[in-house]
């Protein structure tokens, strides 16, 4: 049973019911606040999560409200204090293990600025190289203890079903922060005198997957006839299809057969906004003329990623499964990615129409899969390629 079914039912102050629907899953960007958490992972080892649950504001009152510097510092009478505190877990292998790692993540904070940078400069990672990661860095971080804190917090997917309310909700805080982004833009975009808008097509190529994506484009450019301009342009792309199969394993043990292998249908979009400054060179700012230019990007991606099997079996008795990790496959999946790149091209320009062929090449420095269908399927590219092709209309 998921954790999303377990609390369904139970009441609004239950602290189960209290965490899944205020804490489980959702970021934490303050660095205590998340090393708090990892105690609390650290601490459940051998024990119920209820029993954590329920001794949580002991926790933080004892470790000094999670605060980092003040734990790397207890001596050996800190530690004597906490195993007579009855209010949290007397286990001095635990307690060491919260001293040790605070002491560490002080020197993370000192090269990377914060434990926060640390977590987001190594995401994604797979499970098993989060594992790794952690057992160079920290003590008392077996596989569950790492899989549960980094679930917790966002940078693994899973916490919550994709019927869960609060699936939809940590999803719909992305899409704000986007359409944030966008206001100030049309905003900055009414304050110039002059702009230029642009459609055409678009071709993009995620490295690591399967074919060409064919899309359109569309954007808006600020100040045009300007030897340095600022762009912002959305893409959207045809969903991009290939064929495979999948393990459907039984679900009771008195099932026969036990695995069936079952033709599958994957299917995957992108959605695409690139931004950044573009430098001029040429003739192009006169009536008509050719000009090249290029510069940064900035890019913000998402990618849904879908299966469908092709036969028909009997859902009841078998659950589709990825075949090297077992894992329950959902039928749908979505990541987020930001990107940093160069973009480059050459335009003709006639009077006030613009004709434009340009490239934009992105390194994605990290990406958000909401399950494990979109962090392994055909979901997710370090590098894209993206070329485009269009017409823009300048507007004074």
């Amino acid at each position: 049973m998921s954790y999303c079914l377990f609390v369904a039912n139970r009441p609004e102050n239950d602290v189960h019911k209290v965490y899944h629907d205020l804490h489980y899953g959702t970021p934490i960007h303050d660095d205590n606040e998340l090393f708090g958490r990892l105690i609390l992972e650290i601490n459940q080892a051998g024990l119920s999560w209820d029993t954590i649950l329920k001794k949580q504001v002991n926790f933080r009152d004892a470790f000094d409200v999670y605060n980092i510097e003040s734990i790397a510092a207890y001596d050996e009478t800190k530690i004597a204090e906490l195993l007579q505190n009855a209010g949290i877990i007397r286990n001095k292998l635990k307690i060491n293990a919260v001293i040790y790692n605070a002491q560490q993540i002080l020197k993370i904070q000192k090269e990377f600025g914060s434990f926060k940078n640390w977590l987001d400069t190594h995401h994604p990672l797979l499970k098993t190289e989060w594992v790794a990661l952690f057992r160079k860095q920290f003590k008392f971080v077996g596989g569950e203890i790492v899989n549960e804190f980094l679930m917790s917090t966002g940078y693994l997917p899973g916490a919550h079903d994709q019927n869960c309310f609060r699936y939809h909700e940590l999803k719909q805080s992305d899409m704000r922060k986007l359409l944030a982004l966008l206001t100030i833009v049309f905003l900055s975009l009414q304050a110039s005198a002059q702009y230029g808008v642009y459609a055409g097509l678009t071709g993009i190529k995620a490295f690591g997957i399967q074919g060409v994506f064919p899309g359109m484009n569309f954007g808006v450019e600020i100040p045009t006839r300007d030897e340095v301009t600022f762009y912002l342009r959305a893409s959207f792309t045809l969903k991009n299809k290939y064929n495979d199969s999948l393990n459907a394993e039984a679900i009771s043990g008195t099932t026969s057969p036990q695995i069936i292998y079952v033709p599958t249908v994957f299917g995957s979009g992108m959605f695409n906004i690139e931004g950044g400054n573009r430098y001029y060179i040429g003739n192009g700012f006169d009536d008509y003329g050719f000009s090249a230019y290029g510069g940064t990007v900035y890019q913000l991606y998402t990618m849904g990623v879908s299966r469908k099997s092709t036969v028909e079996f009997d859902e009841t008795l078998y659950t589709i499964k990825d075949g090297a990790t077992a894992v329950d496959l959902a039928k749908r999946g979505r990541i987020l990615a930001l990107g940093i790149g160069l973009n480059g091209g050459m335009q003709y320009n006639v009077v006030t129409t613009v004709f434009y062929f340009d490239c934009s090449a992105t390194y994605n420095v990290f990406a958000f899969p909401s399950n494990y269908l979109a962090s392994q399927y055909n979901s997710y590219s370090p590098i894209n390629l993206s070329f485009n092709l269009g017409v823009r209309k300048t507007f004074f």
